[in-house]
């Protein structure tokens, strides 16, 4: 199945219209989006926020915990401070994985422990 196609499917983008673009250069494109905005490392656990914008669990979990009640992108107020699971997220990143053929740079284990550890004390 073709990559856009594939992401169509899954509901993670509208395709009206077949594009131009080569594969590569959507795998480029695409790098950015796949990422948490606190982190900057790809997602392996994406979460919902009530604003509808989407980040790493831990991360989120780490700037509601040091008492913030704002969205971390936008500054403005969550009406919730539930999070959800993005599945069509993780799903568009496992394909993302599977058509480009590997992740969009993965985070560094040690740098993620750093951030957890840091997360507690600010």
């Amino acid at each position: 199945m073709h990559f856009l196609a594939t992401l169509a499917a899954i509901g993670v983008i509208k395709v009206a219209a077949q594009s131009s673009q080569d594969d590569s250069k959507l795998c480029a494109d695409l790098q950015l989006s796949l990422r948490c905005p606190i982190t900057q490392h790809t997602f392996e656990a994406p979460h919902l926020c009530s604003d509808g914008n989407s980040f790493e669990h831990a991360a989120i979990l780490g700037w509601l915990k040091r008492g913030h009640v704002t969205s971390p992108l936008t500054g403005r107020p969550l009406g919730s401070l539930d999070l959800r699971p993005n599945a069509a997220l993780k799903s568009a990143i496992q394909v993302f994985r599977q058509h480009c053929g590997g992740s969009p740079e993965p985070p560094n284990a040690t740098r993620l422990e750093i951030l957890l550890d840091r997360s507690n004390f600010v």
